[in-house]
């Protein structure tokens, strides 16, 4: 789009595409296995996550997920962040994208975050910015409407669009692992938020999720 000189607008679609869903995946599946409906079997949510959902790893199942996922770290830092980060910020930004893969499916507190990489708040939000234009993450903002008597959460929620990358990332590589890990239920929730959002983008829908979240007030009598 940068080497297109005229704007084109109202010539042309913007589409954002994830990476494939779980029906995509299954779909594909029963189409090579021939698989009928009837001989269908329920598997586990940790297969969808340890296999991730980028098409590359999913239309070649023999290479090697673990090599993948690093290099795709790697070379989306070099490639693609490079040119849209100062230099001086390049370390930074590697543990940055380290300590976002550790808090998936948590409130996002951009300010402690600033304040463990010793990075300005101006650049955190401008990095979570550039994630997601990228298609790396997406925020789930909190319910917006004031309910009378409640403490709401204001801050949002943070997702990755591909939940193996979070668990190969931090070295969850099996089933078990990915299942009874310590990331566990934030692994689960990852899945399911996702799941949701590709099922909006591919329905091009202008529907909005949020989160309900009170806030717990201690009162000492």
């Amino acid at each position: 789009m940068e080497g297109v000189q005229e704007s084109l607008a109202g010539r042309c679609a913007v589409l954002d595409l994830s990476s494939f869903s779980i029906f995509e995946l299954e779909s594909n599946l029963q189409k090579k296995e021939k698989i009928t409906t009837q001989k269908k079997t329920e598997k586990p949510w940790a297969t969808y996550v340890e296999r991730g959902s980028y098409p590359e790893l999913c239309l070649k199942p023999k290479l090697d997920r673990k090599l993948w996922y690093s290099s795709y770290l790697r070379t989306f830092i070099d490639r693609d962040i490079k040119s849209n980060l100062n230099r001086s910020y390049l370390k930074h930004f590697e543990q940055f994208i380290f300590l976002l893969l550790a808090r998936c499916s948590q409130e996002l507190n951009y300010t402690d975050i600033a304040k463990e990489l010793s990075v300005d708040l101006k650049s955190i939000k401008a990095w979570i910015a550039l994630l997601e234009r990228s298609q790396i993450i997406f925020l789930l903002n909190p319910y917006p409407k004031k309910i009378e008597n409640k403490q709401i959460s204001k801050k949002p929620k943070l997702y990755f669009h591909d939940s193996g990358l979070i668990a190969h990332s931090l070295g969850y590589h099996t089933q078990e692992q990915i299942q009874t890990g310590p990331l566990a239920g934030a692994l689960f929730k990852n899945l399911v938020i996702s799941e949701m959002q590709k099922r909006k983008l591919s329905k091009i829908s202008n529907e909005k999720f949020y989160f309900f979240r009170e806030k717990m007030v201690l009162r000492w009598i």
